[in-house]
């Protein structure tokens, strides 16, 4: 799945669009993950759950990177993914996010 994210990546470090497989496989990929980061199961990431999401990241840094990706604060993803600025994204959030690039930075 990561491959197939990176193959999309235009030069702007931006999503292209998906094919419609890809895009089932993106929302399903986006669901699931979201479901694991939702701690308590409220529809809503908070910055505590996604900081102790990515806590439980491997440490190093990978190999590779899509173009364009950087490292953000837990502050600055939510600040980058939060559409509606209630201070939490919720699923709609998350997938728009996955599918447009937002993530990446």
């Amino acid at each position: 799945m990561v491959a197939a994210l990176a193959e999309n990546v235009n030069a702007d470090g931006l999503l292209e669009s998906y094919k419609p497989e890809e895009q089932r496989q993106v929302e399903q990929w986006g669901k699931s993950t979201f479901a694991q980061f939702d701690a308590n199961s409220d529809g809503q990431l908070s910055k505590a759950e996604l900081l102790a999401a990515l806590k439980a990241l491997p440490r190093s840094k990978p190999k590779t990177m899509p173009p364009g990706a950087k490292f953000m604060s837990v502050d600055a993803m939510i600040e980058a993914m939060d559409a509606d600025s209630d201070g939490s994204i919720d699923l709609s959030e998350w997938l728009d996010n996955l599918h447009n690039g937002q993530w990446m930075g």
